[in-house]
């Protein structure tokens, strides 16, 4: 294979969830290309040791980024040091024989500048999008930063992201329209297998997701007592780790841990989605909702908080409910669906049909090829 013709994929997760999901998705993409592949990761602690072989069975070349990099010191991080150091290191990092160079990144705007100054095609996939005020020295340089930004679009450069909540606030952020600062959006993929309709007679309430503070499992557990209170036979299941683990744990009542139970790290979701009724998920932030999608793949109707991207997937009164954060309400709509059976099933047959439209692997692919390798349907 022709050097010049290699991919540069950077990546900079550290532990479980939605970037390395799409990493190991991005990835197995960009093998079936059969284009040399160059991966940068944030450690060796990021994959397991299976996922390593599977990658250098492919001819995959591995390494890591400097631990400074990512360094959270708050001196660090305060003056943004940490990005200017991202700047330079991406600036030099892609100085080879690159066709591309592909970010992939969960956090905010990491490695967004430095690999265009080469004219390399450059895409930047962000997986979430800036959460809080922006700081005193953002707030100085935006001007600055948004005329840098539209010289950038104005190169072969290609912003990409999962929703368009996450594309609107991304775009006020940096105070570009569309017309300066193009930003595309592709839906991220369920990569659980589907399970075709089926109708289910339990009263299990399913969430995944890791339990911290942006997923607000303390408002979880509150509809979960409410709920529990009024009907004996239902079941709350939240399936994740995180660190309030353990303070969500403890108030749970003696009486109820049989039925409000964390089931800790789940190696088999589709099981535990096969064995529901219905998907909760009461997110304060959530960039799109994939593990609502994989819900839907499993023909579970859906109420989800209206935050971020959860209201594009889950349509309203159609595939599930969007629900105020507000304890009375959810209580309400999850006994709604678990007295109305009837309703459920439609509800997730209708999410299944979602499913298969918006989110199946394929027509992510399909979508991908026209924005990396602009290859269309013949």
């Amino acid at each position: 294979m022709d050097k010049k013709k290699s991919i540069l994929l950077l990546a900079d997760f550290t532990g479980y969830g939605g970037p390395k999901s799409y990493f190991l998705l991005l990835s197995d993409y960009l093998i079936k290309k059969q284009k040399p592949l160059k991966v940068i990761l944030a450690s060796r602690e990021a994959l397991t040791d299976q996922e390593y072989r599977k990658l250098e069975i492919a001819g995959v070349k591995i390494k890591y980024l400097p631990g400074f990099l990512l360094s959270k010191k708050k001196i660090i991080t305060r003056f943004r040091i940490n990005k200017l150091f991202q700047f330079f290191y991406l600036f030099f990092a892609v100085n080879g024989p690159y066709e591309k160079v592909i970010v992939s990144t969960g956090h905010s705007f990491y490695f967004l500048t430095g690999a265009w100054i080469w004219g390399k095609k450059f895409y930047y996939i962000q997986h979430t999008y800036p959460q809080g005020s922006p700081s005193v020295f953002t707030k100085y340089i935006s001007g600055l930063r948004s005329g840098y930004y539209s010289r950038m679009a104005k190169r072969d450069f290609s912003f990409i992201t999962v929703s368009h909540e996450s594309k609107r606030v991304i775009q006020d952020l940096i105070a570009l329209s569309d017309s300066r600062f193009p930003i595309n959006v592709v839906y991220t993929p369920c990569l659980v297998s589907p399970a075709a309709p089926d109708p289910k007679d339990s009263n299990t309430i399913v969430t995944t997701g890791h339990l911290e503070k942006w997923k607000n499992p303390e408002f979880w557990l509150q509809v979960a007592l409410s709920v529990a209170g009024q009907i004996d036979e239902v079941n709350f299941v939240w399936a994740g780790t995180g660190s309030l683990m353990e303070e969500i744990r403890k108030k749970i009542p003696d009486a109820l841990q049989s039925r409000i139970r964390l089931a800790g790290y789940v190696a088999n979701v589709s099981e535990l989605l096969s064995s529901a009724a219905i998907y909760f998920q009461p997110s304060l932030v959530e960039s799109q909702g994939i593990s609502v999608a994989e819900a839907m793949a499993h023909s579970l109707p859906c109420v989800v908080s209206n935050r971020g991207g959860l209201p594009e997937v889950v349509e309203d009164g159609v595939t599930g409910f969007v629900i105020d954060l507000d304890v009375e309400q959810a209580s309400q709509k999850l006994l709604y669906l678990i007295r109305n059976k009837e309703v459920a099933k439609r509800m997730g047959r209708a999410g299944y049909a979602k499913f298969e439209q918006e989110y199946s692997v394929s027509g992510w692919e399909k979508k991908m090829d026209q924005l990396l390798f602009h290859q269309t349907e013949a």
